[in-house]
């Protein structure tokens, strides 16, 4: 026994150095010659939860605590070993008797802290944080943690606070910086949200999640061409990750990229063949592909490899229901809905019920998804208040903007493309199926081009103001400039020129920057697509978005109204005040007699007859198409969508004094 001490000391050692084989055989050793220190267990209990074995550190940390009983560190690990079990409940009481046994034990509360937040208590978390302030005001885990517990109250302001605190002290810590960017894109700030995170991403390149991170807020301050490249960055860094692979897929088909996006599938699925979420993603793509037999399949497989993955489910519901077959899609969502709570499966059974004539229950379970879609984490970073502001700041500037004085030509031999525009499920995309077979137009799928180039309107404004009100003092001269900056972003996002077509620029949305069309290209040709306001307000609820600003306004059918009042609105006063090139054509119209609204639209555009304008199902399948329109395009015209709004009277009461005087001005019938 005399030995004893140099023996656990040579331990401990071992121990300390990472030579946890070494340190365990001597301290089995002295556990088989019969001694009681409660040092030995205690650390064949950390040995143990180091090395993956959290059921056997607890019942060794317990032999510790059964020798001496009033150790905090014991306790304090103990509760450690009962999270990796999964058994928070009991950690958390491990930790606070660890802390009652010493109250200033730091490491205790910041472990008390953690534990917490995970358990979804963050004021509790929040007090263990300070009290570790009040005893080390320079600790940068406990600013750090107190970040983390504002951030999941929904206190962004003082989550700043604390996390810059936390860099102050420790400026090489990614994830401060990470949750830093979180809180800042939180208020608003994407900018500063952006510039946290690529500091991250430079103190840590290969965790994937930060560059994923990083692309997914570029992505949200409509800086595609940043995203490309920060996934592209990532995926050097961590070239097989899977995670950062399929995200790298995502966003290759938001680009219409497929080529790239399906190599990427390919890489996938050789990598991770036994991955049930690389063929549900498949699944999912082929599907947009109308490539139903191989979606199918690989719904399929996905589903062998996790019976209950909610994305293979999703698609196999969604294949029953282009198939006719109703009964099987509800039954499959309401499955899955009663196990997860699946926002796009919640709105895809509102499409079903819709179908099946049921529409209070559709109108629920579209309401339930649109609750749990405006719940997620990236749903909450968009604001949907910012966008209705920015509609009646344009609203405004186009009131006092002196347009007469504003330039009706150009000297600029490259030529104006043209501008396709509406509020969204307004049939945008079924014309621009049909313009796309046109010889000699190159029809463009939703591009965010014409923002970015708004958004350059600031650095050119005589008095340096943001857009939209630049454009009140915007310089003749820089008419070159911007149409110059324009034209190279179409060109990066086709990956080459227009090569001699005329350029469809369609974005829906684009309707709301036709005050820079005017000033900037005052030739180009503006095509408007219109609906009956309460079929558009009402589809607009019915779907799912990829969330942004504006799209964010569809959560609410109320907040849909809103936003549709401002921004046709705002159309009224561009047609009646800009002085813009432009043909409306209605929805109704172009579904009754094709053929007639074609010829019309061609001929605004100074476009010759082709039989291709009518051709546009063949050239859809096999395509994928990004908008929630991409199964009814690739189908033969069908009136069902039409005076929807009449199975919801209901529902769309609450909302039809906003939209009754748009009803009237573009001509619909009032019942």
């Amino acid at each position: 026994m005399a030995e004893l001490p140099t023996e656990l000391a040579g331990a401990l050692r071992d121990y300390e150095a990472g030579r946890l084989p070494e340190a365990e055989a001597r301290l089995r050793r002295m556990l088989s010659a019969g001694s009681r220190v409660a040092l030995i267990p205690h650390i064949l209990g950390l040995i143990a939860l180091r090395t993956g074995r959290a059921a056997e550190a607890e019942a060794q940390i317990r032999q510790a605590i059964a020798i001496d009983p009033r150790n905090h560190v014991f306790h304090g690990n103990l509760a450690m070993a009962l999270k990796s079990l999964g058994r928070v409940d009991e950690a958390v009481a491990a930790l606070r008797h660890a802390v009652d046994l010493k109250p200033d034990y730091v490491t205790g509360l910041l472990n008390l802290g953690v534990v917490l937040l995970e358990r979804g208590d963050g004021p509790a978390a929040a007090q263990c944080y300070r009290q570790v302030l009040a005893l080390q005001p320079a600790n940068a885990a406990a600013h750090f943690g107190l970040g983390n517990a504002y951030a999941r109250a929904g206190e962004p302001e003082r989550a700043i606070a604390a996390f810059r605190a936390a860099i102050r002290l420790r400026p090489d810590d990614p994830q401060a910086q990470n949750n830093l960017g979180n809180a800042l894109a939180d208020i608003g700030d994407l900018a500063g949200a952006v510039a946290a995170i690529e500091a991250a991403c430079r103190l840590q390149p290969g965790d994937y999640r930060l560059w994923q991170n990083l692309a997914r807020k570029r992505e949200l301050a409509g800086d595609w061409d940043g995203a490309a490249a920060t996934l592209a960055q990532g995926l050097a860094s961590a070239p097989d990750n899977v995670e950062l692979l399929a995200e790298c897929v995502r966003f290759a088909r938001l680009m219409g990229d497929e080529a790239q996006a399906d190599a990427l599938l390919e890489r996938l699925l050789a990598l991770a063949p036994s991955r049930a979420q690389t063929y549900a993603e498949t699944a999912f793509y082929r599907e947009g592909q109308h490539a139903l037999d191989a979606a199918g399949v690989a719904a399929t497989r996905a589903l062998e490899l996790d019976p209950a993955n909610a994305t293979a489910t999703l698609v196999t519901a969604r294949l029953a229901r282009r198939a006719g077959d109703l009964a099987t899609a509800r039954r499959q969502l309401e499955a899955l809905l009663g196990r997860t709570d699946d926002a796009d499966a919640a709105v895809e059974l509102g499409q079903v019920l819709d179908a099946l004539d049921e529409p209070a229950a559709a109108f629920a379970a579209l309401e339930r998804g649109k609750r749990l879609a405006a719940a997620k984490p990236e749903a909450r970073l968009a604001r949907p208040a910012a966008y209705l502001d920015f509609v009646r700041r344009a609203r405004a500037v186009i009131d006092r903007a002196d347009v007469g004085a504003w330039p009706t030509a150009t000297a600029d031999t490259a030529g104006a493309p043209i501008f396709f525009v509406g509020f969204p499920r307004s049939g945008t995309t079924l014309m621009q199926e049909m313009l796309a077979g046109h010889p000699t137009l190159c029809v463009a799928e939703e591009l965010p081009v014409l923002a970015e180039t708004c958004r350059q309107v600031d650095r050119h404004s005589a008095a340096g103001r943001p857009y939209p009100e630049g454009l009140l003092d915007l310089p003749d001269t820089a008419i070159p400039q911007l149409r110059a900056a324009y034209w190279a972003a179409v060109v990066r996002r086709l990956g080459q020129p227009p090569s001699g077509r005329r350029f469809v620029d369609k974005l829906p949305l684009n309707i709301v920057h036709l005050g820079f069309v005017r000033r900037v290209f005052p030739e180009a040709p503006v095509l408007v697509a219109l609906r009956d306001p309460r079929d558009v307000v009402l589809s607009c609820f019915m779907q799912s978005f990829l969330v942004n600003d504006a799209m964010a306004n569809f959560a609410e059918l109320g907040n849909a109204a809103r936003l549709y009042a401002a921004v046709m609105d705002l159309w009224c006063r561009y047609r009646e005040h800009a002085g813009l090139r432009c043909l409306e054509y209605r929805y109704e119209d172009l579904v009754a007699d094709p053929r007639a609204t074609l010829e019309r639209v061609a001929a605004f555009l100074g476009l010759s007859w082709d039989e291709a304008l009518l051709d546009y199902a063949s050239r859809t399948r096999g395509r994928f198409v990004k908008t929630p329109s991409y199964a009814a395009v690739a189908q033969p015209l069908s009136n069902r969508a039409i005076g929807r709004w009449r199975r919801y009277r209901e529902q769309l009461q609450p909302v039809a004094d906003l939209l009754s005087p748009f009803v009237a001005r573009f001509g619909y019938p009032t019942a």
